[in-house]
């Protein structure tokens, strides 16, 4: 038995249209496995289609508790390909298509990884939401199911600074408050993103990122981008 390990397990999914593709799933009750390295490659029949992962994962020793990764609004980028390492012994993993596009087949492999064996790859990946803030107006953005760290990033318009709030709780209680101003992160800009601990979530919400356009003419727009990982709770 102490030689035993879970064999890899590979799977085909097809999207179609904007319908979330039945579960796939890796999973075993060995001691000794710490989690599976799951690597997947995308082939696109259409253009524009916007893939991602939505993720439960479950620790079959911690009595069964299960938790996600993503939702139905923001999830997982899977677009092309890539490389996780997920340390969790029961891994289900559902795709979709936020753009509603579809024709997209995916191939995704997990091979465990077990005591005293080093993962290839990193327990992070990121998700992207898209927003439109009217002039003098707001946009809302909510943080999505165990995300850790956000980032604004600006898009087309707006010669204003935005003022940027992390909300959280049924009070909407501020955890985060700055402003971003004109010259930064435009697109092309070599500047960082200005990443911060996502607000914490509670009964009533996972977190709001509220993005505020002081431009008293134009429409502002812009993406906040999540960080998931996969090794540290939130």
């Amino acid at each position: 038995m102490e030689h035993y390990r879970p064999d890899p397990r590979r799977y085909t999914v097809s999207l179609t249209g904007s319908d979330l593709s039945a579960p796939v799933r890796w999973g075993d009750n060995h001691p000794n496995l710490l989690g599976w390295e799951i690597a997947w490659k995308m082939a696109h029949g259409s253009n524009n289609a916007q893939v991602a992962g939505l993720w439960t994962c479950r620790e079959d020793w911690y009595q069964g508790q299960t938790l996600s990764y993503g939702d139905q609004n923001t999830g997982t980028l899977m677009n092309q390909g890539g490389r996780v390492f997920v340390p969790y012994s029961t891994i289900s993993l559902q795709l979709m298509d936020g753009a509603g596009v579809g024709n997209v087949t995916c191939q995704v492999i997990g091979r465990p990884v077990m005591c005293g064996e080093t993962p290839l790859a990193k327990s992070q990946l990121y998700g992207i939401k898209s927003f439109q803030a009217e002039a003098e107006g707001d946009a809302t953005v909510s943080v999505p199911t165990n995300a850790d760290m956000f980032a604004v990033a600006r898009g087309e318009l707006s010669s204003t600074p935005w003022d940027i709030q992390a909300l959280g709780g049924a009070a909407n209680r501020v955890y985060w408050a700055f402003q971003l101003e004109i010259g930064e992160l435009f697109p092309g800009s070599v500047t960082g993103l200005p990443w911060r601990t996502c607000p914490p979530a509670d009964a009533s919400t996972t977190g709001t990122i509220k993005i505020t356009n002081d431009d008293a003419a134009e429409t502002a727009s812009g993406h906040v981008w999540f960080r998931f990982d996969f090794n540290q709770g939130r």
